[in-house]
C-alpha cells in the first residue's frame, strides 16, 4: 500500500507555482502577490492530494520481512527448540561388584539433544562399599564405553578414598554435545574389590555457556569422600 503525504519537496512547489503563472498569462502573473500565489498553489495541491504518493525502496520491504521471519523462527538467532531444557534420570539400588582395578557400568541413561544445543550439565552420585584404604573414581562416558578411558568425560573423572567401609562419590560436569540422541554411562573403578550399592544419574541440555557463547565452560568435576553409612 502507498503512503500518502502532504509534505511535498519544494520542487514540486516550484512547479505548481510555474504552472499556476502560466496558466495566468504574462500580464496577470505580472499582478499576483506572494499570498496569491500560496493560496492558488495550496487549492491546487489540496485537489491533487488524493493521487501523490513518497516513492520507496522495494528492498526496504524485503529487509523489514526477512528481519521479522527471522525473529518469528529464533530468539537472539538460536532457534526454539535450544530453549527446551531436556533431562534423563536413572536412580537404582542394586547391589554391583566392581572387581580391582576394573572399570564398571553402574548405570546409563540416553537424551536425545535438540538442534542448537551445545552442552549437557551431568550429575552422578555413588555409594560405594569397600576394604579401607581403597581408592576409587567416578566419570560419566558420553557415547562411550567405561573400558574406554578417553572422552572429555572420562577427562574430569573424579577420585574418592574409603577410609573405613562405606563412602560417597560425585561427580558434576560439563560435557559438548551435538543434535541426536545420546548414550551417557556412568563409571566406576577401585583398586581394591569393593561394591556399587546405589547411584545416581542425571543429564540436563544447556544451549549455551555463561557468556551465552558455544565454547564449552573451563573447569572440572568434582568429587569428596565420607566414611560410615550415607
Amino acid at each position: 500500500m502507498k503512503n500518502r503525504t502532504l509534505a511535498l519537496p519544494l520542487i514540486v512547489v516550484a512547479a505548481v507555482v510555474a504552472l499556476v503563472l502560466g496558466s495566468f498569462g504574462s500580464a496577470t502573473a505580472a499582478g499576483l502577490t506572494s499570498h496569491t500565489v500560496k493560496k492558488i498553489a495550496g487549492k491546487v495541491v489540496d485537489k491533487k492530494a488524493s493521487s501523490l504518493s513518497v516513492a520507496h525502496a522495494a528492498s526496504a520491504d524485503t529487509a523489514t520481512n526477512a528481519s521479522n521471519a527471522s525473529n518469528a523462527t529464533n530468539l537472539n538467532g538460536q532457534p526454539a527448540s535450544a530453549y527446551q531444557t531436556r533431562a534423563a534420570f536413572s536412580g537404582t539400588t542394586n547391589t554391583i561388584a566392581l572387581p580391582a582395578n576394573a572399570q564398571v557400568q553402574v548405570a546409563s541413561v540416553t537424551l536425545t539433544v535438540p538442534a542448537g544445543v551445545n552442552f549437557a550439565h551431568v550429575t552422578a552420585v555413588g555409594t560405594v562399599d569397600g576394604p579401607a584404604n581403597t581408592f576409587f573414581g567416578t566419570w560419566v562416558s558420553e557415547d562411550l564405553p567405561c573400558t574406554t578411558l578417553s572422552g572429555p568425560g572420562f577427562a574430569v573423572n573424579s577420585f574418592n578414598f574409603i577410609a573405613s567401609t562405606r563412602t560417597v562419590g560425585s561427580y558434576s560436569a560439563v560435557l559438548p554435545v551435538t543434535p541426536g540422541t545420546h548414550t551417557f554411562n556412568m563409571c566406576h573403578a577401585a583398586n581394591q574389590a569393593s561394591t556399587s550399592q546405589r547411584r545416581t544419574l542425571t543429564v540436563e541440555t544447556a544451549n549455551l555457556n555463561g557468556a551465552g557463547g558455544t565454547a564449552r565452560p573451563a573447569g572440572g568435576a568434582g568429587g569428596g569422600s565420607t566414611t560410615g553409612a550415607p
